[in-house]
């Protein structure tokens, strides 16, 4: 948490399920630990959710599923319903 003090940690930006290259699950003890670090150093937890949100993922938001709580987040893709649309999501 010093070294993000002293580099100036904007954020760490996470993708709570992996879709290329196979399905890969975010393991939901890295995400704690993302969000510790951020909490520590003030930085932002962000998380990618252009391919696993809005339901994709059996909960709303894949985050959901690893007991994290983002304070940004990305969605698209079925956001707009076949409409290219993406949208920034923050506390």
């Amino acid at each position: 948490a010093k070294a993000g003090r002293k580099r100036g940690v904007a954020a760490i930006m996470l993708e709570a399920l992996q879709g290329e290259g196979g399905i890969i699950t975010g393991d939901p003890d890295y995400f704690k630990l993302a969000r510790m670090l951020c909490d520590e150093c003030g930085a932002l937890l962000m998380c990618d959710e252009v391919q696993v949100g809005m339901g994709r993922s059996g909960t709303l938001w894949g985050f959901e599923n690893l007991g994290v709580e983002p304070d940004v987040f990305t969605s698209a893709k079925a956001l707009g319903g076949g409409v290219p649309i993406g949208a920034m999501v923050a506390k």
